[in-house]
């Protein structure tokens, strides 16, 4: 054998030799040579023997170098087996400094927060449970990898930080629920402070009986070890042990104890302790809502109709007046004779339509004009002297008219629009007293057809007495004459009691 071929073993002995063994555990230990080599390493002696002096120097550097890297091998080997026995010691360590860093960064959560200790501690116990059952997942999946150490250690740190982050979410969300129920409570309290129930003190036995099976919670054995509180929440139809005691609908209240130890307020004696109203369920609030609507719905629903009804007979009443007041009107028209209201001051409030027949003016004209510019000046003291006798005559309050002049005619002149000489009139009148003022409404009939009318009525009326009297007019005709014919000549004058005699 040439001195390459030997020098070619030499090299491959010795990586053989640096190469580490992995047992079933992770560690590194030797292991007896293979056949192979051992005739790989009698050929390479038996060929060191037998080359020359320069070979054997060379053959003697290889050995020490080969013999440098085998201890080098051992001892990382070595290292990887003590690491792989330790790796749960030091696991075990890792959790309990996880555990201990949660519990402080928990603490300090529920300082900033002002929560209990034991609140804050029983988050962190859940949260190091979670994590351990995930690291020991992960320790049974790489036990048999001794290069997945550094890799352990820094998902462990990651979990550590995640951990503490999560029991500071979890004691916040508690002590959130703690508050809301406790401003419940409160609540409660202060809007019903007259009411007091009668309340039956349970025994310490009851009190420290366990809840059911049904209510314990199930937690891991790390935060079993930890101390537990729970926590009140309200919630419906559920009673905890050691949690204030929240009334469900339909669930009797005397057995029911309020226990104040968790919160800031002092407890209460059994004696001074005040029960909760009990809280109206949903649905009776709606359906008490439901029934005044309808009842308001009703209520308007009469209102509109009683509103209908009021105003169809204001329209009716209203319309009834529409019809008397064009039907008078049609008469006032229809009337021949001129009627005229005035007040005391002389005023028009009304004129009927046939002033134009007597004075040649338009309604519009006289409206809200003075009576005393169509009278003639003696005409209006006469017309003003009986207006102020009917003022001055006592009457009784139920009286609201008066007749002008007793019922008498007044022969008065109207002064027409195109001449100035007065037209001889009948004027006739009620006084009416208003609130405001009164007011007189007159009657204006022509004299001429007042002569013709009541001789007329007294053909008509008096029937045997119409011959005498038109004897004794036809005698009156005579006397005048004989007088106007004894003026003119000498004869004797006539006298009264010649018409006297003659009429006897």
């Amino acid at each position: 054998m040439t001195s390459t071929q030997g020098l070619d073993a030499l090299a491959a002995f010795c990586a053989t030799a640096a190469l580490p063994s992995t047992d079933s555990r992770g560690g590194g230990g030797d292991k007896p040579p293979s056949p192979p080599e051992q005739i790989v390493k009698t050929n390479t002696t038996t060929t060191s023997s037998q080359s020359n002096n320069a070979t054997s120097d060379t053959m003697a550097a290889s050995s020490a170098s080969s013999s440098a890297a085998l201890t080098d091998a051992h001892r990382h080997n070595h290292q990887q087996q003590q690491e792989s026995q330790d790796f749960a010691t030091l696991y075990a360590q890792h959790i309990q400094t996880a555990q201990k860093a949660a519990v402080v960064a928990a603490h300090a959560a529920a300082e900033r927060q002002h929560m209990e200790r034991r609140v804050a501690e029983q988050a962190a116990a859940e949260c190091a449970a979670q994590l351990q059952q995930q690291h020991e997942y992960e320790q049974q999946q790489n036990n048999n990898n001794n290069n997945m150490l550094p890799l352990v250690k820094q998902r462990f740190n990651q979990c550590l930080t995640a951990q503490a982050i999560a029991a500071q979410i979890l004691a916040a969300q508690k002590q959130h629920q703690q508050q809301q129920y406790q401003q419940f409570y409160r609540s409660e309290q202060t809007s019903s402070p007259s009411r007091q129930p009668i309340q039956t003190q349970m025994s310490p036995e009851a009190l420290s009986m366990p809840p059911p099976q049904s209510q314990q919670q199930q937690v891991s054995p790390l935060a079993k070890a930890m101390p537990s509180v729970s926590f009140a929440v309200p919630s419906k139809g559920r009673v905890r042990s050691d949690s204030i005691a929240v009334p469900s609908k339909g669930r009797s209240r005397s057995n029911t104890i309020v226990d104040n130890s968790h919160y800031s307020s002092p407890p209460k004696s059994p004696q001074h302790a005040t029960s909760r109203p009990q809280k109206q369920h949903p649905d009776d609030v709606i359906s008490e809502w439901e029934d005044k609507k309808q009842v308001k719905r009703a209520a308007n629903r009469l209102s509109a109709s009683l509103s209908r009804k009021r105003k169809k007979m204001f329209l009716d009443d209203l319309t009834h007046e529409n019809t008397e007041l064009r039907r008078k009107e049609q008469i006032l028209r229809a009337i021949p004779d001129l009627i005229v209201a005035f007040d005391a001051s002389g005023t028009i409030s009304f004129v009927s339509e046939s002033v134009s027949r007597f004075l040649n003016y338009n309604t519009n004209e006289l409206e809200d004009t003075s009576f005393w510019d169509c009278l003639t000046e003696d005409s209006v003291k006469m017309i003003k002297s009986a207006f102020m006798d009917a003022l001055a005559v006592k009457r009784s309050p139920s009286e609201d008219s008066l007749v002008l002049a007793n019922g008498d005619s007044l022969l008065v002149k109207l002064v027409d629009k195109h001449s100035q000489d007065g037209k001889l009139v009948s004027l006739k009148g009620v006084v009416h007293f208003t609130e405001d003022s009164p007011e007189c409404v007159c009657s204006i009939r022509p004299e001429e057809v007042m002569k013709t009318s009541s001789s007329g009525s007294s053909c008509c009326n008096r029937g045997k007495s119409s011959s005498k009297k038109a004897t004794f007019m036809s005698r009156v005709e005579a006397s005048e004459s004989k007088r106007v014919a004894s003026s003119s000549g000498n004869g004797p004058s006539h006298q009264v009691s010649d018409v006297d005699s003659e009429r006897s």
